[in-house]
């Protein structure tokens, strides 16, 4: 069906030159206009400071958050091996919180949540969240972790950086693209549960910057 809807085009829109390569690649655009636009700031969520922060993790620890749909190519079990994988002599100074509703019957990360042996120091929100919610989970975390196995254009890196928090997401598709003007992103490779370790625990230390 889609090669239909490609032929009956008469231009095309991508969020990146990644992207924009993916899409010659797929299909034949012919001399049909091409245009890269990124994806607006998403400052909708942007910081509002008279918003309680939605937050169970106690002050003087690192909030990680992990916001979004929780499906097969979101890299969340990376993300809840990662921390699990946290000496037990540092874990006291880190906390992670999920957002986000299962899709796709995705229960991997659920699972390895349920046996973590860090489970009473993990917030899990498994349900859709409406937009007027949004602002109050980003209010109170510290670093967003995005741990992509795949990724075309997705909204949470925006947010995290309209926020002017750390984020830690993966070197997959067309993200290093667009977020390669922000300072405060670390980059890993997907799948690698050890390197998200290392990333999430520098980006502590940028907590508050």
């Amino acid at each position: 069906f889609c090669p239909v809807l490609m032929k009956l085009a008469h231009g095309y829109v991508a969020y990146t030159e990644a992207e924009l390569a993916e899409l010659r690649q797929a299909y034949s655009l012919g001399s049909r206009p091409v245009a890269v636009i990124p994806m607006g700031p998403f400052d909708q969520y942007a910081p509002d400071l008279a918003a309680a922060p939605a937050r169970e993790a106690p002050a003087e620890a690192c909030n990680f958050l992990f916001f979004g749909t929780i499906r097969p190519y979101k890299g969340l079990e990376d993300l809840v091996r990662a921390f699990d994988s946290i000496p037990p002599a540092e874990i006291d100074r880190y906390w992670l919180t999920v957002v986000g509703e299962t899709w796709e019957g995705w229960t991997l990360p659920l699972e390895l949540i349920a046996g973590s042996r860090y489970r009473d120091r993990i917030t899990l929100v498994n349900r859709y969240v409406a937009d007027d919610e949004v602002a109050a989970f980003f209010a109170g975390a510290d670093v967003c972790v995005l741990p992509y196995n795949r990724a075309s254009a997705a909204g949470p890196p925006y947010v995290a950086m309209s926020w002017g928090m750390p984020l830690v997401t993966t070197d997959v598709g067309g993200t290093p693209e667009a977020v390669e003007a922000y300072e405060g992103t670390i980059l890993v490779p997907p799948r690698d549960p050890d390197a998200l370790r290392q990333a999430m625990l520098r980006a502590a230390e940028m907590r508050g910057r």
